[in-house]
């Protein structure tokens, strides 16, 4: 029997127990997991971004501490406007509206006088050396330079016999001071603005 029958050996076919190796195009494999993709990545990163954007705009922006307090206080003050009759404006306080309670205490009182006296005060005394007749000289007399008692006292000169006279005038009051039988007379003259106040004496005493 020949030797190749023997032992016979059974031969394996030459394709069996080697493997080809077979390699996949870039374009069908599919990533690994334990590999990076870039492109993921950049694409989850992208994504994420986006998504912050979006979450932004849509969250209403607070409002300025500052912006709110105008329209805050502006309701009060409307209300308060609204309730609360508006003050005129206050009247200026005289001493006294009634002339001759004024002209009382007026006459009485330098330190009335001082108060009640316009600057500059109107002047007016005749000139006994003009010619062909005394003529009145008027002056402005600065309040610093007015002579005190400006005016005497009403009472007292009523006193030593000397007449008062008081009398309406277009702008105010004038008060006229004599002496009867003689040269000796004055005239006052008031006005309010607001408050009583002597504006002009006139002597014409001769």
């Amino acid at each position: 029997m020949p030797a190749s029958l023997r032992n016979p050996r059974l031969r394996e076919p030459s394709h069996i127990g080697k493997q080809r190796a077979y390699t996949i195009p870039p374009a069908f494999q599919l990533p690994r997991n334990d590999q990076e993709d870039p492109l993921a990545l950049f694409r989850t990163s992208l994504h994420a971004f986006a998504l912050s954007l979006a979450l932004v705009a849509c969250k209403p922006q607070a409002e300025p501490a500052g912006a709110a307090t105008p329209a805050a206080n502006a309701a009060p003050a409307a209300s308060a406007s609204a309730t609360v009759p508006a003050t005129p404006a206050q009247a200026t306080t005289c001493p006294s509206a009634d002339f001759s309670a004024f002209l009382k205490s007026f006459s009485a009182d330098i330190a009335v006088q001082e108060k009640a006296t316009a600057d500059p005060l109107t002047m007016i005394q005749l000139d006994p050396d003009a010619q062909p007749e005394p003529a009145p000289i008027t002056r402005t007399v600065p309040l610093a330079k007015v002579e005190w008692p400006v005016i005497p006292n009403l009472e007292a000169a009523r006193n030593g016999g000397r007449e008062v006279t008081i009398s309406e005038e277009a702008d105010g009051r004038q008060v006229l001071v004599r002496t009867p039988d003689t040269g000796d007379q004055q005239v006052y003259h008031f006005a309010q603005r607001p408050c009583w106040m002597l504006v002009k004496v006139d002597d014409q005493s001769l």
